[in-house]
């Protein structure tokens, strides 16, 4: 076979630059994978923590909500009170006159 007819050409050779080249392909691709999977690591771990606030967040607001009804109730119970406290003095005042 001559060159000249065909210009695809395989060379059964390996060139030191290939060997080269390829190991320090496979590491910079091996590094980027660490790298990726370190930084999936950090964010895996900040979103337990955000997880974990935001319940404790939850929980710290249902009890604030509980007290403020319980206030609330308490607060119409009071006035319900002073209400037939007054009702009652009005009943009385009439009644005298």
């Amino acid at each position: 076979m001559d060159n000249t007819s065909n210009p695809w050409h395989l060379d059964k050779k390996v060139g030191i630059g290939q060997i080269i080249s390829i190991v320090s392909m496979c590491i910079i691709v091996t590094a980027g994978w660490m790298s990726f999977d370190k930084r999936i690591t950090v964010v895996e771990t900040n979103q337990a923590n955000i997880n974990s606030r935001i319940i404790t967040l939850f929980e710290n607001q249902t009890k604030t909500d509980q007290a403020q009804n319980e206030q609330i109730e308490r607060s119409r119970e009071e006035t319900q009170r002073s209400l037939r406290d007054i009702d009652a003095k009005l009943d009385r005042l009439i009644e005298r006159l």
